[in-house]
């Protein structure tokens, strides 16, 4: 059995100290129990002319069923290790910027992911927008919208 949440977020949360492309924001009532999270809806006007993609990076959110690949470090290693892009290393979804606004809804691709163990607690979501080289993209406006869906495993007694 299950329970789901859908979580509407935005980066207006304290406009004076945040910035669209890295924010905190705080959920009313903590969630349990996480074994799935999708995005259902994504808008943000980056900039174009300086990166062609967008890495939507969840502290909270990192499952080992989403990674990047790359180039090996040397010919022995076989790890993707660049310096800054290893902070992108596990995404929740890769989108495409557009010029104008980027506007992502749940039937242009799947962004489900799965957690082998269920995240127990979730009180607050670290949000980071970052580009092809792990640094936080360049924004056209700070207004960065998200909805999540939450699948939570009900507590058996």
């Amino acid at each position: 059995m299950y329970d789901f949440y859908t979580i509407h977020t935005n980066s207006n949360v304290d406009s004076s100290t945040t910035q669209g492309n890295n924010y905190t924001t705080f959920l009313f009532n903590t969630i349990e129990n996480i074994v799935q999270v999708s995005v259902v809806f994504f808008s943000f006007h980056g900039n174009v002319s300086t990166s062609n993609i967008c890495y939507l990076c969840v502290d909270e959110l990192v499952s080992p069923y989403n990674y990047l690949t790359g180039t090996p470090a040397s010919n022995t290693a076989a790890t993707y290790n660049p310096s800054s892009a290893g902070l992108a290393e596990h995404p929740i979804g890769i989108f495409e910027v557009k010029s104008g606004r980027t506007v992502y809804q749940q039937n242009d691709y799947s962004t489900q992911t799965q957690f082998p163990e269920p995240i127990g607690s979730l009180d607050r979501l670290r949000i980071r927008l970052r580009n092809a080289d792990g640094d936080l993209i360049d924004l056209i406006d700070q207004n960065v919208y998200i909805t999540f869906r939450f699948t939570c495993a009900k507590k058996t007694s």
